[in-house]
Formats: structure tokens, C-alpha cells, sequence
């Protein structure tokens, strides 16, 4: 199912039956995407790709981010359906943990996971042991707030819409600041152990805004993917937003 098309299905519907849905469709969109992948890998005779993991802060720019490099390298996007059943349960990825078994089926092909989750001890080992470089994303956490309040008011399959839809800004602030605000908070504290680490690239949701082809090409450059100006001008024009 492509994704734009069941984003705009599910908005249709309540809060209750967009999130049964998404959890039927998340198998079918894994196995499609992981079909797609493969196929393309085949096809392509030029070498199975190496998987891109991107991770960030949620409302700070990752599926913008993701957009581009799909666009730029011609990648899948790919969500193990594990993950989104934690998400709907959990009402929060961020402490989904990475392990082996989850990544395998596609660590090696054209493929990129684009996720929220902080760095637990699991999902660290399981990207060094295969080897992976990764890219954190995160912008001043106040703006994210406020996107995540007006995001989750809109969107009827996140878990927490049910909540959301019916607050004022200032009442989804009041709640943010008690439920989400500590588990964010969370989130940076729990990556500044790798910053350091010459495997992770850190990018602002600010400085990506500010000079989009001077970050999106770093980005590049650190996943090993070949560099080209004429695409990446074109890949951003593609994506520009005002």
C-alpha cells in the first residue's frame, strides 16, 4: 500500500480503527518494502547497497531527512512491523531496542531505517557488531513540541490522538511537559555517550534548514554513498518547502 495513500485512508477514520489498521497494513508494508529492496538489489548488478540508520528526535526533521535520501539514492524505506506494534502499545518508540534478528533481513541491501529511538547498550552493540553508521537528528526541543502537539491532534493512528485532538495548545503543552517532556529528555541524554564516536553524524533540524546541501552532503559523505552536486540540487528542489 503506498504510504501517501494510506496516510490519507486512515485519517478518514477514527482513532480506534486507524491504529487496528496500521497494525494489519505494518506486515504488508514490511514485506513489500523488504520484496522491493531485494528486487532492486538484483536488478541493479551494482552491488547490494548497505543499509543507511537514521535516528532522531521525534518532530526534528527525519522524515525529511528520509525523503531526500530516498529520493538521492533510490533506497527503501523500511519499518520492521515489530516496531510499530511497540510504538502502538507503548504509545512511544523510543525505547523499541535494535537486536540482530531485527535488522538481518536487510542490513546488507539498498534499504533505510528511519527511526525515534534513543541508545540503549542493545541497540548500539547490534549496530557496531554489523558495522553500521549511523545519523542522529535533533532541533530545539521546543519546536518540536509544538509540532508533535499540532502532529498527534491530526494524525487519527497515533496512539496518543485520542488525547490530543481534543486540547488547546496550552493544555497539549501542560501535557506534553508531564508525559513526553521526561522520556525526550531521555532521549538526548542517552545519545550524548556517542557523539564522540566516529560512526554517528550529528545533524540540527536548524543547520539542515539553514543550508540544506551543505548538511544533506555531509550526510552522504558519512554513509560512503557517492557524491554528485547536480544531484543533490535536484534532490532539493524536489523536497524544498517554505
Amino acid at each position: 500500500m503506498h504510504s501517501r495513500f494510506a496516510e490519507k485512508y486512515l485519517k478518514c477514520l477514527g482513532p480506534g480503527t486507524a491504529g487496528t489498521i496500521k497494525k494489519i497494513v505494518s506486515p504488508v508494508r514490511y514485506a513489500f518494502a523488504l520484496l522491493k529492496g531485494k528486487l532492486a538489489a538484483k536488478l541493479s548488478g551494482s552491488g547490494a547497497g548497505r543499509l543507511v540508520f537514521i535516528s532522531g528526535l521525534p518532530k526534528s526533521g527525519t522524515t525529511w531527512i528520509e525523503q531526500m535520501l530516498v529520493d538521492y539514492t533510490g533506497y527503501v524505506p523500511i519499518m520492521p512491523y515489530k516496531a510499530n506494534f511497540f510504538e502502538i502499545r507503548e504509545k512511544s518508540s523510543i525505547h523499541f531496542q535494535l537486536d540482530d534478528a531485527v535488522i538481518r533481513p536487510f542490513v546488507k541491501g539498498p534499504f533505510l531505517l528511519k527511526m525515534h529511538i534513543a541508545a540503549s547498550r542493545k541497540s548500539i552493540e547490534t549496530l557496531r557488531n554489523r558495522q553500521l553508521k549511523y545519523c542522529i537528528v535533533f532541533r530545539d526541543i521546543r519546536d518540536a513540541a509544538v509540532s508533535y502537539y499540532f502532529y498527534v491532534k491530526h494524525t487519527p493512528w497515533h496512539p496518543e490522538h485520542p488525547v490530543y485532538r481534543s486540547l488547546s495548545i496550552d493544555a497539549g503543552m501542560a501535557r506534553f511537559i508531564d508525559e513526553r517532556l521526561p522520556e525526550w529528555l531521555g532521549w538526548f541524554d542517552s545519545w550524548k555517550s556517542y557523539w564522540d564516536d566516529p560512526a554517528v553524524l550529528i545533524v540540527r533540524y536548524e543547520s539542515l534548514l539553514a543550508d540544506t546541501k551543505l548538511i544533506l552532503s555531509g550526510v552522504v559523505e558519512h554513509f560512503g554513498l557517492v557524491k554528485s552536486d547536480d544531484k543533490l540540487d535536484r534532490v532539493i528542489r524536489n523536497h524544498h518547502f517554505d
